[in-house]
């Protein structure tokens, strides 16, 4: 008896291993299986490249040589993730062979230091997603200083005057023929000056009216040149005048019928110069509930909005109304803006 338990344990360990070396085997063979499958390699000979400085309304061209250092055909889809790129490119790359990726990036509407990417997919199952990236110093053909977007505290009583200096690349040949201005209140006049370094100079004074009415409006003067690469300068200024809120309206974003959480916005509101208090700040929708807090250590009171639900679905429009001690502007209406999106549950 005991020698035929003995002969039965050792069949069954006999067995046992036997299908060990069987799945041992197996999962070998499917390992030397896939690694002989065909498969295809991207490798990109640069995954960034900078054109350095250009000229604003002149086109950056980049180029991307990309390998394929697998032994099956690599197949490549661009696309670029802003309008101002166009790219064409090799769909197939074949084994052991290259491609280009050639991109050009329009200018027109850039400014100052940029990096656009290109989306890669690919069929590489170790890469089937990647980026390339195009960098840029975009430079205007003149400089504006101090600034060409910049914020203009007004005064309460009386016309506000600031000057501004206009300076042309060294050697650019474009004159200055014309400027105007967005704003009616806002009057630019422009000055020649002496050439210095070889760099034609402007003297551009511009005088915002008492006309121009309280809280922040944007402003845009508008150089109009004699280049046919930037035909315009264009020059920002947010004229502040009085109590200064922002956001000027306060869009809450796509919100869930029942959030999980409440939603929480911020509005400021400062001046410049002078002290002043809210006394108080209503809703037109009980929904929102507005609380008030004095910012410390500045002319300035922070208003936080939180929505806990309540709306129905679609585009809600309400209103915060706030009240102040300022005699010019006792009642500040801030528009209040959001979109209800049905079977969302939650933030």
């Amino acid at each position: 008896m005991r020698r035929w338990m003995a002969l039965m344990v050792g069949s069954l360990t006999l067995m046992a291993l036997g299908a060990g070396a069987q799945t041992k085997t197996t999962s070998q063979r499917k390992a030397a299986t896939a690694a002989a499958k065909p498969a295809p390699i991207y490798a990109p000979a640069r995954q960034e490249v900078d054109a350095g400085r250009i000229t604003k309304g002149k086109t950056a061209r980049y180029e991307f040589v990309i390998r394929n250092k697998g032994n099956a055909p690599l197949t490549l889809q661009v696309k670029p993730t802003c309008d101002c790129t166009v790219a064409t490119f090799d769909p197939v790359i074949p084994p052991g062979g290259q491609g280009r990726i050639v991109a050009d990036l329009r200018t027109e509407e850039l400014s100052g230091t940029v990096t656009k990417t290109l989306s890669v997919r690919t069929n590489d199952p170790k890469h089937p997603a990647a980026g390339l990236y195009m960098l840029a110093t975009i430079v205007s053909i003149a400089d504006v200083e101090p600034s060409d977007n910049f914020p203009l505290p007004l005064n309460a009583d009386g016309p506000t005057e600031t000057t501004l200096t206009v300076r042309f690349q060294k050697d650019e040949t474009a004159e200055i023929r014309e400027v105007v201005s967005t704003v009616p209140a806002v009057q630019p006049r422009l000055e020649p000056l002496a050439t210095t370094d070889g760099r034609r100079t402007y003297s551009l004074k511009i005088t915002v009216g008492p006309n121009m009415p309280y809280g922040a409006v944007p402003a845009r003067v508008i150089l109009r040149t004699t280049s046919t690469l930037q035909p315009e300068l264009r020059i920002l200024i947010r004229c502040e005048k009085g109590i200064v809120v922002s956001p000027s309206s306060l869009y809450m974003g796509t919100l869930p019928t029942k959030p999980k959480e409440p939603v929480t916005r911020f509005v400021t509101l400062r001046r410049h110069t002078g002290d002043f208090r809210v006394l108080r700040v209503t809703c037109t929708d009980p929904n929102l509930a507005p609380e008030l807090v004095r910012l410390q250590g500045t002319i300035g009171w922070r208003i936080t909005v939180r929505y806990k639900g309540g709306w129905p679905e679609g585009m809600v429009r309400q209103a915060l109304i706030v009240e102040t001690d300022d005699k010019r502007q006792p009642r500040i209406v801030i528009p209040v803006l959001a979109r209800v999106g049905g079977s969302v549950d939650g933030l």
